[in-house]
């Protein structure tokens, strides 16, 4: 350990004062944007989990997660959209410019050693960084909406349950519905006083936060799975 911080003591000392300022801008911002990252890909912006933030669309900022679809939420640092409709000064996107363009000034500082073309090259990339993230995001958010919009479409339609549905919305289980052309597996509760078994058929009442409410269809399919 006392190797390890006398190794960065010497590398920070070596870096000019142009080069410290970007490193101290960029290094907390990368710590962040690396968390962050970890968090998404392990779906801790669920619930009351720690939130993602990315207004970063005009799809609105409905973003809150429900506890059962990843879904991706940000603070607009600014309230200016700009690009089409794109939110380009969110947390998320600032912390990229921090970071990337502060990475990216320490390098350009380092190799010339010229202020004025690493202040150049920073905000360059930083502002890359942050039109790439808002365009990712808007992405991310069209791509949500659409399930959303075809979620709903399950409505009145038939599916078949696949993982048992506890009685009194007592716990979720799971049913095959065909959506379009699409098998889609999702979520479902049931407000039927009896646990609904696997491959009984199911019609879908309603949909609520992107979780089916199925009825049974079949009483003597029920009675036939309960003496089984």
């Amino acid at each position: 350990m006392v190797f390890v911080m006398s190794g960065i003591t010497a590398w920070w000392e070596g870096l000019s004062s142009l080069q410290q300022v970007f490193v101290a801008m960029a290094t907390p911002a990368t710590v962040i944007l690396f968390l962050q990252t970890i968090l998404l890909l392990f779906g801790m912006g669920h619930g009351n989990s720690a939130e993602f933030e990315s207004d970063t669309s005009g799809l609105g900022d409905s973003d809150a997660p429900d506890g059962h679809a990843l879904e991706f939420h940000d603070h607009d640092a600014s309230g200016h959209e700009d690009f089409s409709g794109l939110r380009i000064f969110t947390l998320r996107g600032i912390i990229a410019l921090l970071a990337i363009g502060g990475w990216t000034g320490a390098v350009v500082a380092g190799g010339t050693g010229s202020a004025s073309l690493s202040i150049i090259s920073a905000l360059i990339a930083g502002i890359a960084a942050l039109i790439l993230v808002a365009l990712f995001f808007k992405g991310i958010l069209s791509l949500q909406e659409n399930g959303n919009t075809q979620i709903k479409t399950a409505v009145g339609k038939t599916a078949e349950v696949y993982l048992r549905v506890p009685a009194n919305r007592s716990g979720t289980g799971k049913v095959n519905v065909l959506l379009g052309s699409q098998l889609v597996e999702a979520e479902a509760l049931t407000d039927s006083d009896k646990d609904i078994f696997p491959h009984e058929q199911v019609s879908i009442t309603a949909v609520e936060e992107r979780i089916l409410i199925v009825k049974r269809k079949s009483i003597l399919t029920t009675n036939k799975e309960e003496n089984s």
